[in-house]
This record gives structure tokens, C-alpha cells and sequence, in this order.
């Protein structure tokens, strides 16, 4: 592996993961580098052609405060169809708990891996939340299991 090539034969900084999934075509791009170095503008073109052309999309940029030198990321995820999505916000809502649709998505995440369970995690809320939120564990763990459910029908 060269200094300017990753082993996969990718420019530095460029890595990949190909397979084909149930739904087909499936690839996870990261391009990573420093800001001024177009990596933002690479992943939101790449975004860009793969919508074109009828593909499902993500893109997530990630950049530090600075505009120049700073680390600069960004993650694109292409797919044949379109690509699972979880109504977080709108679940959250109706537990009436805007702030646990993080919680919403981590036990989507979880079920549809098949990592560990909503049951699981929610056991572990008391040690990782501070004490102060623990009148919140109630809906934190509702909110866990809603999105597992939830990622079933996805």
C-alpha cells in the first residue's frame, strides 16, 4: 500500500464497502481528508449523480469549526431502492418527548442489526443517563422499543 492509495487501490482518504443486499445494490462511501480540500463538495456530488440516476441516497457531512485545515468528512450511502428510514421525530412526538427520538432510532438500529435488544438497552438506560434525567428512563425505554417495532415493518 502506497503513501497516496489506501489497499483497496483508493486514493487516501476515500474508503468503500460493497455488497449486494436482499434489496439489491448497497455501498457505503467515506471521504475523509481536511477542509479545502473539496471533500464536501466530493461526497455532495457523488450524493448528486447517484440521485440522478434513480438511486436511494444519504449524505452526511461532517467539518470542524475551522474553514481551512480543519478535519473534513462525509458519508454517502448509495442504494438500489430507497433506503430504510425511521419517523423518529414523529414517534417521539407521540410519546410526548420530542427529545427520545434519538432513542426512537437507536432501537430501530438495534432490531433491524439484530445487535442487541430494545430490552437490552433499555436495562443499561439507569447507568448511562445521568441521575438528574432518570424521571426520563421511562420514556427513554418506550422509545427504544417503538423504534425496534417500528423497523420491523421497514
Amino acid at each position: 500500500m502506497d503513501r497516496k492509495r489506501n489497499d483497496k487501490g483508493l486514493p487516501s482518504g476515500l474508503s468503500e464497502r460493497r455488497e449486494m443486499t436482499a434489496n439489491g445494490f448497497y455501498e457505503e462511501v467515506i471521504i475523509a481528508g481536511f477542509g479545502g480540500q473539496g471533500i464536501i463538495l466530493a461526497g455532495k456530488l457523488l450524493a448528486q449523480v447517484a440521485m440522478e440516476a434513480g438511486r436511494g441516497v444519504t449524505y452526511m457531512p461532517s467539518y470542524g469549526a475551522e474553514v481551512r485545515g480543519g478535519t473534513a468528512n462525509c458519508m454517502v450511502v448509495i442504494a438500489e431502492e430507497e433506503i430504510l428510514k425511521v419517523p423518529a421525530d414523529e414517534i417521539a412526538v407521540e410519546l410526548g418527548n420530542p427529545k427520545v427520538a434519538n432513542m426512537v432510532a437507536l432501537g430501530a438500529y438495534l432490531q433491524k442489526r439484530g445487535l442487541f435488544g430494545a430490552d437490552a438497552a433499555a436495562k443499561c438506560l439507569p447507568q448511562t443517563i445521568a441521575r438528574r434525567y432518570h424521571h426520563t428512563l421511562q420514556v427513554n425505554a418506550e422509545a427504544l422499543h417503538k423504534g425496534a417495532e417500528t423497523s420491523k415493518n421497514i
